[in-house]
């Protein structure tokens, strides 16, 4: 935070950063934003900066709806350093979006609800759970009543033995299962622990702005920014294979 050169590389961990829900020593989101901000518009010349939240897709892929929830609120956090940045440059351009969604987040499973207080008290994401249980069924009960306040039945865990069996061979059965119980017990529902073909949305704000409306696929956002900064940008196209009447 102190740097005052052109250029820095932050490498602050030997592999990905920890969740954000977790994270003590490494920096947040919104104060890397910050840093890239100031170095890069220090100059007065101008600059593109891209910033990803990239653990939402991660604690989606789990469906684990603290995970989610936390990188969520981190990127916003991260977004409204570059909202500020705008009210002070208005010839900035803001575009937030996602390359695609995952896991299929439903906020109901029936019953035009989902339990809001109850998603208030879960205070861990579920790979903290399913390490600190390390493959005990009965240490994942002790925990989740711990660190979300549920006490998981008899059924809730014969659904859980369930999830793990459907998912034998992978890493993260556990918390996958962890997720999917917690998520049902607080009426959110899932319907994968993969990417979907689900639309995601497009916001945009500040100079050009208006240049983002409608349905297109995704490669038009880079296109769009191209025409707009003065660069046409092409990619090649493919034709996928038809094959059969649907």
């Amino acid at each position: 935070m102190n740097y005052k050169g052109d250029k820095v590389l932050g490498l602050f961990n030997s592999s990905h950063l920890p969740a954000a829900s977790d994270r003590v020593k490494e920096p947040m989101l919104a104060e890397m934003t910050k840093k890239a901000l100031e170095i890069l518009s220090k100059d007065g010349k101008p600059f593109f900066l891209m910033v990803e939240g990239s653990q939402i897709d991660w604690e989606a892929h789990g469906n684990d709806p603290f995970g989610v929830w936390k990188e969520v609120i981190e990127f916003e956090r991260a977004f409204n350093v570059a909202m500020d940045f705008l009210k002070e440059n208005p010839d900035t351009l803001i575009i937030v979006t996602a390359d695609h969604e995952t896991g299929g987040l439903g906020l109901s499973t029936g019953g035009y609800f989902f339990d809001v207080e109850m998603l208030r008290q879960f205070t861990k994401n579920t790979d903290f759970i399913a390490k600190q249980a390390n493959k005990d069924k009965n240490k994942v009960r002790e925990l989740v009543k711990q660190y979300y306040g549920i006490e998981l039945t008899d059924e809730d865990m014969e659904y859980f033995d369930r999830l793990v069996k459907e998912q034998a061979g992978s890493y993260y059965a556990f918390s996958n299962a962890i997720g999917r119980v917690v998520s049902k017990k607080a009426h959110i529902g899932w319907t994968t622990f993969d990417h979907t073909g689900a639309p995601i949305a497009v916001y945009a704000f500040g100079k050009g702005a208006e240049n983002f409306n409608g349905f297109y696929d995704n490669t038009e956002i880079p296109r769009i920014i191209g025409r707009i900064t003065g660069y046409e940008l092409t990619f090649p196209t493919y034709e996928l294979p038809v094959s059969g009447a649907h």
